[in-house]
């Protein structure tokens, strides 16, 4: 567990321990005000709301600790397969001294290909919807 997930369990636990409508204790302008903050207190007050809140906040402790786990997963994932390419890359080279002109020449055949098809794609949409306008 990073210091990042402990520091974010460490909050929901404290706040689930605060008041949960602490600004409601200022006194209220109107009656219907103070009727609306009597209400909310007494709600927050109720043993499910309690527990749901709790459980929220650990849900959403847990989701966070989830999230920065995964950035640090793709970060690793990311720079493995930085490496990996690059030593494939030599390790081909060292093969062959010819193949990565070889391979450069593949990766632009096939962008070309790849834009050929993007282009053709869009004139085809482009005719698909003036034909559906017409109905």
């Amino acid at each position: 567990m990073n210091t990042r997930s402990l520091n974010t369990l460490l909050l929901a636990s404290l706040l689930a321990v605060a008041p949960a409508f602490a600004a409601e204790d200022r006194p209220a302008s109107s009656p219907e005000k103070m009727q609306l903050a009597a209400a909310r207190r007494k709600a927050a007050a109720e043993p499910e709301v309690v527990a749901a809140s709790q459980q929220h906040r650990a849900d959403k402790a847990l989701a966070e600790k989830a999230r920065s786990d995964y950035q640090a997963a793709r970060k690793k994932a990311d720079a493995s397969e930085s490496e990996y390419k690059k030593l494939f890359d030599e390790a081909l080279a060292k093969a062959d001294p010819e193949a990565p002109a070889l391979v450069k020449k593949e990766k632009d055949a096939f962008r070309e290909r790849m834009a050929k098809a993007r282009a053709s794609k869009k004139s085809a949409d482009k005719d698909g919807e003036d034909d559906g306008d017409a109905r």
